[in-house]
């Protein structure tokens, strides 16, 4: 994959077709990439104090409408999807972490993000597996999977699909013509 098109996720792209193929068509017990790390997606923080790669991207990618996601992203939900690790490349002793008291059942609700721009960020502290905010990473081709804990939500973040979707440029042009 040329480097332009890997910016865009198309390592990505091929990586899970691939993937599927080799697992429903071959009879392999394993599957052993050579370099897995292709599947691996660049993901920063607002400042790019913080660089990392997250990998590979196995889902689940969840919206989650809990009390305490809305409240640490201020707004209906949070995107998180599953990763196999993440691997910092700048900025990890960069990050800080807000650990907050278990409510119902362990693990307690842990939030860590960039000391310079508070971009919410991966945690340094797991090794391995762990959820990352999808809005950090450059490219993800995996689309959400559903929305979690919706008897949490306020009834307005549930009912946009009808509302108008505008461009960066659309809009710029719309609230110009509102002035």
């Amino acid at each position: 994959v040329r480097e332009r098109e890997y910016e865009r996720g198309l390592d990505q792209h091929l990586h899970r077709h691939i993937d599927a193929w080799l697992r429903s068509d071959w009879p392999f017990e394993t599957i052993n990439y050579l370099r897995p790390d292709y599947y691996f997606a660049r993901g920063s923080c607002l400042c790019e104090t913080v660089v990392f790669y997250a990998g590979p991207i196995t889902g689940p990618f969840e919206l989650c409408h809990c009390s305490r996601c809305r409240r640490t992203s201020g707004s209906a939900f949070v995107a998180g999807v599953g990763v196999g690790e993440v691997r910092f490349v700048t900025g990890a002793d960069k990050i800080r972490r807000c650990e907050l008291p278990v409510i119902q059942q362990p693990p307690p609700y842990v939030r860590c993000f960039c000391e310079s721009c508070g971009s919410v960020m991966p945690d340094p502290g797991v090794i391995g597996r762990q959820e990352v905010p999808a809005g950090a990473l450059a490219v993800l081709e995996l689309q959400p999977q559903r929305h979690i804990y919706v008897d949490n939500a306020p009834q307005w973040s549930l009912s946009d699909t009808d509302l108008p979707r505008f461009s960066a440029a659309q809009i710029r042009d719309f609230r110009n013509a509102e002035n």
